[in-house]
């Protein structure tokens, strides 16, 4: 009943015309006149995924290298670590986090600037992928802070006027990786985008001896090559996990084939598959990178020769340090949501049902995610070993 709730959206904001007409022209008489080029820019992100924060590090170096001087804040939603692997990469002046739910309100509060020493900005961007109903809260925010707006618009449903009120307002591409849809939002801006954007995280030196020291605990500092593996993902998310079984028979494969050794990688909701692949792993030469930081994580996945993972951040963050990576996908999207660069191999099936995720997230599946249980090892296996051979450069 999807279409009901388009209808809705399409009247509300029509309905919303003379509202905002009448607060236009208050705006323009009386409102704060925001500086352009923009002095401070604002920059909203308030979706939960790390994945999808990494692939908004294009966009804000685009912002970065356009206006060098100007302060870049960028609100995140809470998340212990996720402003670890942005604060190092100088892309960002400052990270707050705000909660999905009443973020933006607390945003136009213009104390909510002044509490923390800093004018209200200038420039305000609601990055994809984003919800529908910010959008209502995104306009409230740039209307009461008064400052100049960016953003995308979503499909016919959406305001058709929201351009008198959201100064830069370019539809959304359709079937468009998520980092050449928010460059998109960069180009609207009037900024001219790279020729290659790359995806970045953020590393000290003390995260790089943390995965030296690991790899020298275990005895892998020599031993190549060395293979990552990540089970798993959220457990909210776990339709998307490749089958325990089909890991352990993949890695069988590899060592035979490769020798080496394979460096496992557990995450808060991983536990079970994780204790699940090392159970099937114990006549290979192994390790478990687990009660790690984020950061130190991304550090230890640089050393690794090539990383297999499913539908989940840290292929993300292999593709941002440049490390080959396999991503397992499923119900997923790679059209959308692949990992970003040119060392990266996604395994599907082309089922008819699949990708079932795009902006709405999935209910249920009659078939039992086949579409990614069904993936045999076998292609995994020869996209892991064709990729290591493209790229094979063993790290010290």
């Amino acid at each position: 009943m999807y279409w009901l709730n388009d209808i809705f959206y399409f009247l509300f904001f029509n309905v919303m015309e003379v509202g905002l007409a009448m607060a236009n022209v208050w705006r323009r008489f009386f409102g704060r006149k925001p500086a352009w080029p923009p002095r401070r820019i604002f920059v909203i992100h308030l979706v939960e995924g790390i994945g999808n924060l990494i692939l908004a590090t294009p966009f804000l170096a685009t912002l970065r290298r356009a206006w060098p001087t100007s302060e870049i804040v960028l609100a995140i939603s809470p998340h212990l670590e996720k402003a670890s692997l942005l604060r190092p990469t100088g892309l960002v002046n400052l990270v707050v986090e705000l909660p999905e739910k009443g973020g933006l309100r607390m945003a136009a509060n213009p104390h909510f600037w002044t509490d923390r020493g800093h004018d209200p900005p200038d420039l305000a961007v609601l990055c994809f992928p984003f919800k529908r109903r910010w959008k209502t809260a995104f306009l409230w925010l740039i209307g009461r802070l008064g400052c100049h707006g960016a953003s995308l618009r979503l499909n016919a449903s959406d305001f058709p006027n929201w351009s008198r009120w959201i100064r830069f307002y370019t539809p959304l591409p359709h079937q468009t990786h998520e980092v050449e849809i928010n460059l998109t939002i960069a180009e609207s801006l009037g900024i001219e985008r790279s020729s290659r954007p790359r995806v970045v995280v953020g590393m000290s030196a003390a995260d790089r001896a943390f995965a030296s020291r690991f790899l020298e605990d275990q005895g892998f500092a020599s031993v190549i090559p060395r293979i990552g593996i990540h089970p798993g993902c959220l457990a909210r998310a776990a339709y998307k996990r490749w089958p325990v079984e089909k890991h352990i028979e993949l890695a069988r494969l590899l060592h035979k084939s490769l020798h080496g050794c394979f460096v496992v990688f557990q995450g808060p909701d991983d536990a079970d598959a994780v204790e699940g692949l090392v159970a099937g792993l114990r006549e290979i030469p192994h390790a478990v990178v687990k009660m790690a930081t984020l950061s130190q994580v991304a550090a230890t996945i640089e050393r690794c020769d090539l990383m297999i993972n499913t539908d989940s951040a840290l292929g993300h963050i292999a593709a941002a340090v440049g490390t080959p990576t396999v991503t397992i996908f499923g119900p997923g999207d790679p059209v959308r949501v692949r990992p970003w660069g040119e060392r990266v191999k996604v395994v599907r099936l082309d089922k008819p049902c699949s990708p079932c995720i795009g902006l709405r997230p999935p209910v249920r599946c009659e078939y039992d995610w086949r579409c990614v249980t069904d993936i045999p090892v076998e292609m995994v296996f020869e996209a892991a070993c064709g990729l290591l051979a493209e790229t094979r450069s063993p790290k010290s």
